[in-house]
């Protein structure tokens, strides 16, 4: 396992995939590596933590239950905000044919996870053996079968929403409906649903739950109390909470880490 530490991070993953090289790292917070583009695709996603990706001025967020995909020759940068491990799994081009074309969040199957974690757990790099070959075809039969979203928390410039998001990203636990903050802003709620949807192609309390969750993991991770985590992001009690987080990752809050 690679422990990094300091910032900024160069050249962390120059080794050539041949064909597929995994590698399992941890960086430290406020870690960044500057924009980099490789002839090869990666899929990273998080172990514990989140990593965050400026990928073509968009945002891509790897949680664990999601992963990155970034195609082969496309230009990326990465920062954390807190104490994160990840898995990357590099792919040769010829081997990303059947994958998508453009950078994306897959999720995650237990079936990805539980294979890439056996090899990573073993210090398998470059898959020698026919039944790790076999293990990694599998894996990249399943990111080829994965639910593709174009990113999962996206942004918008929209100057109606942007006070809106600034202060729910300031107080994820802030309970006001759509109807509340259009009154509040002098508009309807009718027109801040079809802004909504129309800059994040989602609903506001989808996105409104993309980004408790998106807290949650930092909180779970700083060593907060499953139950404070609950109250802080405006949950009635901790079992309301916990419900939404095994929907959402397939664990239990704290039950992400192998």
């Amino acid at each position: 396992m690679d422990i990094a530490t300091g910032t900024p991070v160069t050249n962390l993953f120059g080794e050539a995939p041949d064909p597929v090289w995994l590698r399992r790292a941890r960086f430290g917070p406020e870690m960044s590596v500057p924009a980099q583009r490789q002839p090869w695709g990666r899929l990273l996603f998080a172990v514990s933590g989140i990593v965050e990706f400026s990928i073509a001025g968009a945002r891509y967020l790897s949680l664990p239950a999601y992963a990155i995909w970034i195609p082969p020759e496309v230009e990326h940068e990465s920062v954390t905000t807190s104490e994160t491990e990840f898995v990357v799994v590099h792919l040769a081009s010829h081997r990303c044919v059947d994958l998508p074309g453009n950078p994306c969040t897959l999720e995650l199957s237990e079936v990805i996870k539980t294979l890439v974690f056996d090899l990573t757990k073993r210090g398998v790099g470059h898959p020698r053996t026919p039944a790790d070959r076999r293990m990694v075809e599998v894996v990249i039969d399943q990111m080829v079968a994965a639910e593709r979203y174009s990113t999962y928390l996206p942004l918008t410039d929209d100057p109606l929403l942007l006070p809106i998001i600034r202060a729910i990203e300031a107080d994820p636990g802030d309970r006001r409906t759509l109807a509340q903050w259009a009154d509040q802003i002098g508009s309807t709620e009718r027109t801040l649903s079809r802004r909504w949807r129309s800059g994040l192609f989602m609903s506001y309390n989808e996105w409104r739950q993309r980004l408790r969750l998106v807290r949650a993991v930092t909180l779970l991770d700083e060593g907060v109390s499953v139950k404070a985590v609950a109250y802080q992001l405006g949950y009635r009690n901790a079992s309301a909470f916990i419900e939404m987080y095994r929907q959402r990752m397939g664990v239990s809050p704290g039950g992400n880490r192998r």
